[in-house]
């Protein structure tokens, strides 16, 4: 059996990367200022429950779709359930959470530079080497 050769992609015209990295900018930088409006509303954990559904619906579509299972194989199923209880569903949860009482800048900094604060924090609690 032969396997059809498939064209290189071509590579992103580096002249748009900026353009590109200014969209992504605007895009996650607008949200935040947009889910610290919605939060004035609605709770914040449901909030996040009813993004957490929407992106479910989204994926579940997808996988549909392309005919794909809808469960990964048995051996990953824990690991990736405590990933994405602990590291996607709470770390929304939490920096929703925070757009209550912090502003939309704040928040979004302390959420993207947990990893930079991790660091520093096991050192001095678990005492760990770099």
């Amino acid at each position: 059996m032969t396997v059809p050769a498939t064209a290189a992609p071509r590579p992103l015209s580096s002249a748009l990367s900026p353009v590109y990295l200014g969209a992504v900018i605007l895009a996650w930088g607008g949200n935040w200022l947009l889910m610290k409006l919605v939060v004035a509303d609605i709770p914040p954990l449901v909030f996040t429950a009813l993004r957490l559904t929407g992106a479910t619906a989204v994926v579940v579509g997808l996988l549909v779709a392309t005919e794909r299972p809808l469960l990964p194989p048995r051996n990953e199923r824990r690991p990736l359930a405590a990933i994405g209880l602990l590291q996607v569903a709470v770390l929304l949860g939490v920096g929703i959470f925070a757009l209550r009482y912090a502003t939309a800048g704040r928040a979004v900094v302390l959420t993207y530079t947990m990893q930079l604060w991790a660091i520093p924090l096991e050192r001095w609690l678990v005492g760990s080497r770099l």
